[in-house]
């Protein structure tokens, strides 16, 4: 019977510790290129629900260069924030 315990407990823990989260992480800023940073910035995001991404989405760096009007680009930021039901991604690109 203890043996029993012990296995639905430590099962218990694993299920519980598989699915924390630590919070949001924003990696910082890199420098992809020797241009200067500029004034420009462009953002490409999305969210999705529930983890279904309803529509299609460019989150790449010439998506967000384009909607920032950039042509060269300096810093590329790539954010993901978590949340229970709403996750955002975003792609945040700085340049001339």
């Amino acid at each position: 019977m203890k043996y029993i315990k012990t296995l639905i407990l430590v099962c218990f823990v694993g299920v519980l510790s598989s699915c924390s989260v630590s919070g949001p992480y924003v990696a910082p800023k890199a420098l992809v290129t020797k241009n200067s940073v500029g004034t420009k910035v462009g953002i490409a995001e999305k969210k999705t629900y529930f983890g279904i991404m309803f529509g299609s989405a460019d989150l790449g760096i010439v998506a967000a260069a384009k909607k920032g009007g950039i042509t060269k680009v300096a810093t590329v930021d790539s954010e993901i924030v978590s949340g229970l039901i709403v996750t955002k991604y975003r792609t945040k690109v700085t340049g001339e």
